[in-house]
């Protein structure tokens, strides 16, 4: 059985990933996560890049993906990593994948491979979540401050309003 955990990022995937999904596949399973080896990261990257990809790029993404996974069909594998369902960096820009698009192209992995895929995304309330993210972020990006959190808190606020 394969199973997919593909985050949200900030909705406790550490806990998860090196608490219970490794110690729980230690001696019965294969636990994939990208810090844990070249072909971990390899193909950790490739899920990224696919569900990221320009619909046009897709066809050439598929095919590696599918020849790594083949052989962990029929074990006990966990796949893990929080930055397949978004990127950290384009997020505050609006750029990258849709949750749309993420399960549209995991729907073609589990095509292509001909079998059930299992999928653990984790969620938080939008207040929680925003802010926890916003504060990992703000490490990488000096721009952010109080003042960009409020400002972007307003908008969400006022485009949920004027749906």
């Amino acid at each position: 059985m394969l199973i997919l955990h593909i985050g949200l990022p900030k909705t406790a995937t550490s806990f998860l990933q090196h608490l219970i999904f490794k110690r729980g596949l230690h001696q019965t399973g294969r636990f994939i996560h990208r810090k844990y080896g070249c072909e971990a990261h390899k193909l950790c990257k490739q899920f990224k890049d696919f569900v990221r990809a320009d619909k046009a790029n897709t066809s050439m993404l598929l095919d590696p993906i599918v020849s790594s996974l083949i052989p962990l069909i029929d074990q006990r594998t966990i796949l893990t990593d929080e930055n397949i369902s978004i990127d950290s960096r384009l997020f505050w820009t609006g750029e990258g994948g849709s949750p749309k698009q993420v399960a549209e192209r995991l729907g073609c992995i589990q095509d292509a491979l001909k079998t059930q895929i299992r999928l653990i995304i984790g969620i938080r309330r939008p207040d929680q979540w925003l802010a926890s993210r916003y504060a990992q972020s703000s490490k990488k990006n000096s721009a952010f401050s109080q003042a960009d959190i409020e400002r972007r808190v307003a908008d969400i606020v006022n485009n949920y309003r004027a749906d």
